[in-house]
């Protein structure tokens, strides 16, 4: 049987600087090694989040690995983007109503 580890809002993590550029609905990808993504499809920005599993402290994934924005001549923009992770250290962006696509190796 099924049962959530734990539920509830999740958080905008970002710095105060960018905080604005957030809003909802965002983004997830579950990487490897315990990374996600949450990445905000209309402005671009980006956190990688180290997952720890528990909920201590409010949520599973607080810890930022790292953050910053693509542009648009990096990923097509915009609330149809999706992004997927495939495998291998590879993200897939996909706009569903463009069908625009772009592949990223993850350093």
């Amino acid at each position: 049987e099924m049962r959530p580890v734990c539920a509830s809002l999740w958080p905008i993590v970002p710095d105060e600087a960018v905080r604005s550029a957030w809003s909802r609905p965002f983004l997830f990808a579950y990487l490897q090694q315990r990374m996600l993504l949450q990445y905000e499809p209309s402005s671009g920005h980006y956190v990688l989040l180290h997952c720890d599993g528990s909920c201590d402290g409010g949520a599973p994934c607080m810890r930022r690995l790292a953050q910053g924005r693509c542009s648009d001549w990096q990923l097509p923009l915009g609330p149809s983007m999706r992004a997927e992770y495939v495998g291998a250290d590879v993200l897939l962006f996909h706009n569903a109503a463009s069908g625009a696509y772009s592949l990223h190796k993850l350093n």
